[in-house]
């Protein structure tokens, strides 16, 4: 989270970071957090949300290929927290669809009321999502304009630079290992 350290150290929003889950969990997990705005909900490492309300889930969703998405939508949440907004498969293709396309996701109180937030993926080195990271503000004090222009930059330039960590850091660690030969090895 040293990025978001850096991007987000002079302000008082939290952030968030996901790493995506096995494929068999409908709810995202936090991974990650810096900040200590108090919202309307308790969140800490480890809180489940169901994804597709959450800034986050919807990136991760979006990016996950359309038997798999629906698969684990089919699931039960296993989060505890009854979402205030609960699409049909329409509108929910629609809302995913337009994460995919403009390559970042908003929520405007979706999930409980006072929490608005927009999330970035993460990319590996073959540009698919591995992650994602967002920004949470409390609805009322923050609009969705100043969300969209003055936080989201800082974020998806935070991701940016993450994702580009993860490449250089995936072909650093790559480890050649040599078979040795067993031409002169005696019998």
């Amino acid at each position: 989270m040293a990025h978001t350290a850096q991007t987000w150290h002079r302000r008082s929003q939290a952030t968030n970071g996901y790493a995506r889950r096995p494929h068999d969990d409908p709810d995202r997990e936090h991974g990650a957090r810096r900040g200590a705005k108090i919202i309307t909900l308790a969140i800490k490492i480890g809180t489940r949300f169901p994804a597709l309300q959450t800034s986050l889930g919807k990136v991760l969703l979006a990016a996950l290929p359309r038997d798999e998405r629906e698969r684990l939508l089919a699931l039960p949440s296993r989060s505890g927290i009854t979402p205030r907004w609960n699409p049909d498969e329409t509108e929910r293709d629609w809302a995913l669809c337009e994460v995919r396309e403009r390559g970042w996701a908003l929520t405007d109180e979706q999930l409980a009321p006072g929490i608005r937030s927009i999330a970035a993926p993460v990319r590996d080195d073959a540009s698919h999502v591995i992650a994602a990271l967002n920004v949470s503000v409390h609805a009322v004090e923050t609009s969705i304009e100043t969300l969209t222009e003055r936080y989201l930059p800082l974020l998806l330039e935070t991701a940016d630079k993450i994702s580009a960590d993860w490449t250089l850091l995936r072909h650093c660690l790559q480890i050649t290992v040599s078979t040795p030969s067993c031409a002169n090895a005696p019998l």
